[in-house]
């Protein structure tokens, strides 16, 4: 009898993904599912509530959790260090500015978590920016699939911190749960910048 077939996620994702980490590709189908077929839903005040009086606390108790994350997302696909580095760089040139792009991604959330108190309006805004700026890497290999890795393993990273940041179940849970419904958000307003933008420069084209 033959065992059911993994499901698969379109050629141009899976390419991203070294085969060890196959794994990951029922999750990612799951998350490019929900993101292109369901309307997007704003963030409960409780979600908000939840995740702006945590984050602080969080990122004391794991200060090397987006630098965890990012580094994760790079073992995943090869394709994004190649990307975000600059190509005639020394090894360990390379090393350090990639690197340091975790902190500039930690600002970020940083900026609309603490600062813009998650407000939607200023969220969307925010994100929305950024995704359309990542149009500029799309001639060095840029792909918005690139997104749903980092997604994944920011969420595999912070459940791992959650474990030894508190005790009680219910609470992990909550905090988890929250953080990942932003971090989906904000995907989500990323990815919208980012195909307005490119759908833009595809009209002036045919112009």
């Amino acid at each position: 009898v033959s065992s059911p077939k993994t499901p698969r996620l379109s050629p141009r994702l899976d390419a991203l993904l070294s085969l060890p980490n196959r794994k990951m590709l029922t999750l990612l189908n799951t998350i490019r599912k929900k993101d292109s077929n369901c309307a997007h839903e704003p963030l409960d005040e409780k979600t908000k509530r939840v995740v702006i009086n945590e984050w602080k606390n969080i990122l004391s108790h794991a200060p090397e959790l987006f630098m965890c994350a990012w580094q994760r997302s790079a073992a995943r696909s090869a394709s994004i260090k190649k990307t975000f580095v600059t190509h005639d760089a020394s090894d360990d040139e390379v090393k350090i500015g990639f690197s340091e792009l975790s902190g500039v991604i930690q600002n970020f959330f940083n900026k609309i978590i603490l600062v813009q108190q998650l407000d939607e309006t200023q969220m969307r805004i925010t994100c929305e920016a950024l995704g359309a700026r990542h149009c500029d890497f799309v001639s060095r290999g840029f792909n918005s699939a690139f997104w749903d890795v980092f997604l994944v393993c920011m969420g595999e990273t912070l459940s791992e911190v959650l474990i030894s940041y508190t005790t009680d179940a219910g609470r992990r849970a909550e905090i988890s749960m929250g953080c990942e419904r932003v971090f989906a958000t904000t995907v989500h307003y990323m990815r919208t910048g980012y195909q307005e933008r490119r759908r833009r420069e595809a009209k002036v084209c045919e112009k």
